[in-house]
């Protein structure tokens, strides 16, 4: 078999190759909205076009609740550090700060900031 044989049907056959990769444009789907109302971790935190907290969540537990449910995603959340005493674990802290360089916030400070009643 001699070289122009061979490499005759590979370049064909690279040639095709390319000029079908080039011809064909990712497409990349847009991912659906989520439904109106539902709390997500953009919603949730960053996002002030939403109802605060007390319009979506019946009570501070269920928000608190929400809010340990999204430190999976590295969010800050409150943690129970005493009898009615919370503190915020996550986000940014100086390094080598420990447990207890995280801010503390009463129930009634937590009540105050986000507009639940007891």
């Amino acid at each position: 078999m001699t070289r122009r044989a061979v490499f005759c049907p590979l370049a064909g056959l690279l040639t095709l190759l390319l000029t079908a990769c080039a011809a064909a444009e990712p497409q990349i789907a847009a991912a659906p909205p989520p439904p109106a109302g539902a709390p997500t971790a953009m919603t949730d935190l960053d996002d002030r076009s939403q109802p605060p907290p007390n319009q979506r969540f019946a009570t501070l537990d269920d928000y608190l609740a929400h809010r340990r449910r999204l430190g999976a995603q590295d969010y800050p959340f409150y943690e129970e550090a005493g009898p009615g005493l919370y503190r915020l674990v996550g986000g940014r802290r100086p390094r080598g700060a420990g447990p207890a360089d995280y801010p503390t916030y009463t129930r009634e400070q937590l009540l105050r900031r986000y507009g639940f009643r007891e």
